[in-house]
């Protein structure tokens, strides 16, 4: 099936009531299509259903998240989190098993990719406008639209990649027309997510572009190319891409705290997995 960007655009804009993806995607997309959304409103949703509060709880309390006393209950955790940071968040934990039925080792790898921003701000003695955590999980989450609405042309996507060694970015726009960056952030715009959020997933293979939160995309950035090159989890193409010299300058790596970051980043990760993996049921089968 030949796809172009405007049809992709259109099919995003239904994303969440697609069938084969789990109805809490498209319940939580409704809710958050209201401009005047209420934190009240999205704790009383979460009392429906028992699995998408209990993952909340488990990455408010991870190492990934990094919030000093325990969280006890989703009412807590909403309002530590506020309105944004939340809506982002359960998002993000609603399609945990999409992401892994999509592209094993997804998930980990955006875990990561928060752990080696909290790194990096944390080693650096960053202080950023907005909380990295989100945006860092966040960022690679328009590969799940793609996947899902267009199979057979993302399974080729990735096979280009592993055949010639390119970034998954560059195989999607070449047989899409459409970067997972672009889609996630079409996402992020129709759900109401933070601006700060919408450029950093748009602009984090591309943090010279980013103006409005230049710090931010760095970090995300730049965590994304340490996970990949350490390993951490699969984005979806071995390639391991380089660092931008713009975004290190931004947030100010030389190379001098680079172990130091890897090191901290091993130890978070296993941290936040290890909280997570209390009564975390296994992801089903590939689609």
């Amino acid at each position: 099936m030949v796809v172009n960007r405007t049809q992709i655009r259109n099919r995003i804009d239904t994303f969440t009531s697609l069938p084969g993806l789990p109805s809490v995607i498209g319940r939580l997309g409704e809710i958050f299509e209201n401009p005047s959304l209420s934190l009240r409103e999205i704790g009383e949703f979460l009392a429906t259903d028992q699995s998408l509060s209990s993952r909340l709880l488990r990455v408010a309390n991870s190492a990934a998240y990094g919030f000093m006393r325990r969280i006890t209950s989703p009412t807590q955790a909403l309002l530590l989190l506020g309105l944004s940071t939340a809506k982002s968040l359960l998002l993000q934990l609603a399609m945990l098993d999409t992401m892994e039925r999509v592209l094993g080792g997804l998930w980990r790898h955006s875990l990561a990719n928060a752990c080696a921003a909290r790194a990096i701000t944390r080693v650096k003695g960053l202080s950023t406008p907005e909380d990295v955590t989100i945006p860092s999980l966040l960022h690679d989450f328009g590969k799940v639209p793609l996947a899902v609405l267009w199979r057979e042309e993302y399974t080729k996507v990735i096979s280009l990649a592993e055949k010639h060694g390119m970034p998954m970015f560059q195989a999607e726009k070449e047989l899409l027309d459409v970067t997972h960056a672009e889609a996630g952030a079409w996402l992020a715009e129709r759900w109401n997510l933070p601006g700060a959020l919408v450029e950093s997933i748009r602009y984090h293979h591309e943090p010279h572009r980013s103006k409005t939160f230049p710090v931010q995309t760095a970090l995300v950035h730049v965590a994304d190319v340490l996970t990949i090159t350490c390993g951490l989890g699969f984005s979806g193409s071995a390639h391991v891409p380089p660092f931008s010299e713009a975004a290190l300058k931004t947030v100010g790596l030389d190379g001098t705290d680079t172990e130091e970051i890897v090191t901290l980043t091993r130890v978070l990760l296993e941290e936040a997995e290890g909280t997570l993996a209390d009564s975390e049921e296994p992801p089903e089968q590939p689609l």
